[in-house]
């Protein structure tokens, strides 16, 4: 029979949260015909992350958790529906939510993927990861230190030099001293130029 492939799949495959700040992330199955049973476990970097809490996803119901390995870096889980019928479509089958430690970028791997119909057939679904990226928390924006305000004074009051090559006399009231800028950015612009 031509079906879609069965996946497994962390879900969004990629996140970012600040230290101390908090990632959700699903496991979710898709495509899937007669699911009663799985067999999950994935790995994460435990510098970086620390499993918060978890729960099972809403695809399934009455389940009985069979299995729970919950230890740093890495997530085991086996579950079983109880007197249900096999479950068909796509859903999620855990949720996940993680704390960031430091910054850094973990990946999330679904090291182990096995799901069982009510007949207890096995079957083993592609399997796609995801990516979870800690950022420092006080620095959501990057502070950029060059700033690219050109630091020339154009219009010296004593009248001296001229760096941009315009005497302040072209402009009519350069009297207040302030700096007329429109001709000192103009070489910052031309790289492209050279290309």
């Amino acid at each position: 029979s031509a079906q879609a492939v069965t996946k497994l799949s962390v879900s969004p495959s990629q996140v970012e949260t600040a230290v101390g700040g908090q990632a959700a992330l699903s496991v979710v199955v898709s495509d899937v015909e007669d699911l009663n049973a799985f067999d999950i476990e994935l790995t994460y970097d435990p510098q970086l992350l620390t499993l918060t809490n978890w729960g099972f996803g809403s695809f399934l119901s009455q389940l009985a958790q069979v299995v729970l390995e919950n230890e740093p870096g890495r997530f085991h889980l086996v579950a079983t529906q109880l007197a249900q019928p096999g479950k068909s479509g796509t859903g999620p089958l855990i949720e996940l939510r993680f704390t960031g430690l430091k910054a850094g970028e973990s990946a999330i791997t679904l090291t182990k993927g096995e799901i069982a119909e009510p007949q207890a057939a096995l079957s083993y679904p592609n399997r796609n990861g995801g990516v979870v990226r800690v950022v420092p928390s006080a620095t959501l924006v990057p502070t950029q230190t060059q700033a690219p305000m050109p630091t020339r004074t154009a219009t010296p009051p004593s009248g001296r030099t001229y760096p941009t090559g315009a005497a302040p006399s072209d402009t009519p009231d350069s009297g207040g001293g302030m700096p007329i800028l429109t001709e000192a950015p103009e070489p910052t612009k031309r790289p492209e130029e050279e290309l």
